[in-house]
């Protein structure tokens, strides 16, 4: 499964897709992604190429500082290999 964003190349692109910057949305869906892949054992590449999250008061008041760590966490390959044991 690959996972990733887009940034845009015009600037109306860019605007589009908010400079690259994931919203706690686009946090949610990886996370979903990745539980996805593990429960069908499938393995996971990622394409990040960020300049991190985006920083709006809407951002926060959607949760984005609690799902930061928790999409992060995902995608520590020790815990998957942990888990095994």
């Amino acid at each position: 499964m690959f996972i990733g964003q887009q940034k845009g190349r015009t600037t109306q692109q860019k605007i589009q897709h908010n400079f690259g910057m994931p919203k706690p949305e686009g946090y949610r869906k990886a996370l979903r992604l990745m539980k996805m892949a593990e429960k069908f054992s499938m393995p996971i590449v990622t394409f990040i190429d960020t300049p991190g999250a985006y920083p709006g008061i809407g951002a926060e008041e959607r949760g984005q500082s609690g799902q930061l760590p928790e999409t992060y966490l995902r995608c520590r390959p020790w815990q998957r290999l942990s888990s095994l044991w």
